[in-house]
C-alpha cells in the first residue's frame, strides 16, 4: 500500500497508510495539501569553478632547445625554421645516430657536432621540400 499524500496540520506527510487504489487515507479523503515529490539529497553538489583552464604547453626538452639555437645559428633555410620541424628532424638524426652508434658509445656520448647538423639539415629539407631551402654560403 502507498501512504497518505497529504500533508497535516503540523506540515508533515501523514504516516496512515492510503485506502486501496488511492493517494490519502479514510482521514484525508478530501485532502487540500498535498505532499510535493522528494528530492533527497545525498551530499553537496562539488563546487565548479567557471574560470577555464588554461592549456598547458607541453614541455620541450632542453637538449632540443639548445640544438635549435645552434643550428639556427649556422644555417639559413630561407624562412625562420619552426621548432616542430627541427624537433622532428632533430629526433630523427639523432635516433639513426642510436642505431649505427649507440651501442657501441652510448648515449650520453651524442654529441650535436657539425655531422649531425648536416643530417638534420638534408632531413629538414627532405621532409620539407616545398617549404625550407638552402644555399651554401661562398
Amino acid at each position: 500500500m502507498n501512504r497518505c499524500q497529504c500533508l497535516t496540520v503540523s506540515g508533515k506527510q501523514c504516516s496512515r497508510d492510503a485506502v486501496k487504489n488511492g493517494q490519502f487515507c479514510w482521514q484525508h479523503l478530501n485532502c487540500q495539501k498535498i505532499v510535493k515529490s522528494k528530492v533527497k539529497i545525498t551530499k553537496k553538489a562539488p563546487i565548479i569553478s567557471k574560470k577555464p583552464k588554461t592549456p598547458q604547453k607541453p614541455e620541450i626538452d632542453q637538449e632540443i632547445v639548445y640544438a635549435y639555437k645552434d643550428f639556427n645559428s649556422d644555417y639559413n633555410l630561407g624562412q625562420p625554421l619552426s621548432m616542430k620541424d627541427f624537433e622532428e628532424a632533430y629526433s630523427d638524426a639523432k635516433n639513426e645516430w642510436l642505431e649505427t652508434m649507440g651501442e657501441y658509445l652510448g648515449e650520453e656520448d651524442y654529441d650535436f657536432d657539425n655531422q649531425q647538423k648536416q643530417i638534420v639539415l638534408h632531413n629538414l629539407l627532405h621532409m620539407y621540400p616545398d617549404k625550407y631551402t638552402y644555399e651554401e654560403p661562398f
